[in-house]
């Protein structure tokens, strides 16, 4: 297919042999649930309708494996669907460039096993990528808009950063599904050794906790910005913390949070994490970006992270870097209270 639309409204409508999409459209039709089977490569940006042969409720249709380069494959309802999720679910995914998925909104794309060297996987539409089993690609993963969902036995441990929203608000990494594998561990979805988690969206963990132990990274943002966690977390690796803005100082101690803005703000990083946290043994490794306005005769006093449940444990101070932090002369330390951690600076 290079262009048009190509329809099939039964199993066997395009014969045994597989499917070549070179832009065009690919459109599922039946009002049942149907497994066409055809392998599937993405040569070309090409869409797949789930639809129906009459108006109803949204099917799942299946096909074969999937091979896409780098290019986005985007797939949405069909015209007879009137309402519900309506689904494309193939089998093991290969990668073979930086893959981008664009479901649109109320469809979901399901696959098997994603392998690929050096390729990255990215969400970008507003319905629902969902992986289901251990995902063995070394690129990065990117969740621009929409939901990235991992179910069974899923996991992303070969993908050595996973980008929550590349812009804030946007962006959301749904782990709740998430029962067995090698990231589960003591009902905690847990980064791999070497990996990090970043961006502005938002980590939905259900009962399932989210764990970045030492030898992992907790980098909110693209650059400053804000994570939002809503799980139980256990923090004990690296949190790099950077600063764009300053914000407000004093010329004697500060309350604590003083020089942070009401969120949602762009002027530093920050966690939020709706339900408890841990952070004992969390390493902060400051970096300081350019033209932040920091005076470093004045006080300071930024919150980094904030819980609506308890706090428990104790952070500390790791390395500080950039323009700002190179030489300036005062004392930088952490503080908590029940809920918070704070960053303050002293001349």
């Amino acid at each position: 297919v290079t262009a048009g639309i190509l329809s099939g409204t039964v199993a066997s409508a395009f014969g045994t042999g597989a499917i070549t999409l070179n832009g065009g459209t690919l459109d599922l039709s039946n009002d049942n649930a149907t497994t066409f089977g055809n392998n599937t490569v993405i040569s070309a940006n090409s869409s797949i309708n789930a639809n129906r042969a009459t108006s109803g409720a949204a099917v799942t249709h299946t096909l074969g494996t999937l091979s896409i380069g780098a290019q986005t494959l985007t797939t949405t309802p069909g015209a007879n669907v009137s309402s519900g999720t309506a689904g494309v679910t193939f089998g093991n995914t290969t990668l073979t460039g930086n893959a981008t998925f664009a479901p649109a909104a109320s469809t979901l794309v399901s696959l098997g096993i994603v392998t690929g060297t050096g390729f990255s996987l990215t969400q970008n539409g507003t319905g629902t990528t969902q992986l289901t089993l251990a995902n063995t690609y070394t690129g990065n993963t990117n969740i621009v808009t929409g939901t990235l969902a991992m179910t069974g036995n899923a996991s992303l441990a070969s993908s050595p950063v996973i980008t929550v929203g590349t812009t804030p608000g946007n962006g959301t990494l749904n782990v709740s599904g998430v029962t067995g594998g090698t990231q589960l561990t003591g009902g905690n979805f847990t980064l791999a050794s070497g990996q990090t988690l970043a961006g502005h969206g938002t980590v939905a963990g259900g009962t399932n906790g989210l764990a970045i132990p030492t030898g992992s990274t907790l980098s909110p943002g693209t650059s400053a910005g804000t994570l939002t966690i809503n799980a139980n977390a256990i923090v004990g690796g690296a949190y790099l913390w950077e600063l764009a803005t300053a914000g407000a100082s004093s010329a004697t101690p500060p309350a604590n949070g003083i020089s942070s803005p009401a969120l949602p703000h762009l002027n530093h990083d920050m966690v939020v994490i709706n339900g408890t946290a841990n952070v004992n043994g969390m390493t902060i490794n400051l970096v300081s970006l350019s033209a932040t306005g920091f005076d470093n005769t004045q006080y300071y006093s930024w919150q980094i992270l904030t819980t609506t449940g308890s706090l428990t444990g104790t952070p500390v101070l790791g390395s500080l870097t950039g323009t700002d932090f190179s030489s300036f002369g005062g004392f930088m330390s952490v503080m908590t209270d029940t809920n918070s951690v704070y960053v303050n600076y002293s001349p």
